[in-house]
């Protein structure tokens, strides 16, 4: 079991993640904002950019990481960090 934190910002937790796939610093700031439970909408409007725009983003995330539902790539970078947070881990949690 892994045991965040709710009050750490999870883009901490998230970044890592993006840039195992890739992801550009736009792409990051996006998936970081779902990731924390924002609508598309509500990110974009967050990161100044048209809906479209983000829609865009979000396209590109999803090729990136072989993702086809916001829900499944939320999914999938919490996951990789936690990967990427334990990995770097010196000695497990008595």
């Amino acid at each position: 079991a892994y045991i965040t934190d709710p009050e750490q910002n999870l883009t901490e937790i998230v970044e890592p993640a993006c840039r195992l796939y890739g992801l550009s610093p736009s792409e990051t700031r996006l998936a970081c904002a779902l990731a924390d439970g924002a609508s598309l909408q509500e990110a974009a409007k967050a990161q100044s950019v048209q809906e479209g725009t983000a829609r865009s983003y979000l396209k590109q995330i999803f090729a990136k990481t072989e993702t086809r539902r916001q829900g499944e790539l939320v999914q999938l970078m919490l996951k990789s960090a936690i990967r990427a947070v334990a990995g770097r881990r010196k000695r497990p949690f008595r």
